[in-house]
């Protein structure tokens, strides 16, 4: 695959993401002041080396694993480090960025105080994807 259709599929899949995290976002808003403290995908499943996880996090292991898989990413570290870049862009501008956190009761039950908002974590579950694609990819579990 090409760089310039790389660069396209990985830009759409962000695009789909970010249509997706807004209206998902917008639809608990409209229901609750304090969203983060009721989204499901916000609930703590488990914690690794002192780091909560939840089904948001879970996804970005699996869009990494699989922008990787769309653009054949492989062993080329050209095409790892342009879906880094692209994490590292997102984190930093991050399109659905809204200011504020949100106290909640259940502090123990989530992850993020403010799902709208990106942590620093968010980019080792998105590089945790990548070396999931690389894995699978050097034991020949993925072609």
């Amino acid at each position: 695959m090409g760089n310039y259709l790389c660069i396209f599929v990985i830009l759409i899949f962000f695009i789909l993401s970010t249509i997706f995290i807004k209206k998902y976002n917008n639809t608990i808003r409209k229901k609750n002041k304090n969203p983060a403290c009721v989204d499901i995908m916000n609930k703590n499943l488990f914690s690794l080396f002192g780091i909560k996880s939840c089904i948001w996090n879970l996804s970005h292991v699996l869009i990494y694993f699989f922008i990787c898989y769309l653009i054949e990413a492989k062993f080329s570290i050209k095409k790892h480090l342009l879906v880094f870049i692209f994490g590292i862009i997102w984190y930093i501008s991050c399109p659905y960025y809204k200011k504020g956190c949100y106290k909640c009761n259940n502090e123990n039950d989530i992850v993020y105080e403010n799902t709208d908002q990106p942590r620093l974590d968010d980019i080792i579950f998105n590089t945790t994807g990548q070396l999931l694609y690389i894995l699978l990819f050097y034991f020949k579990i993925i072609n």
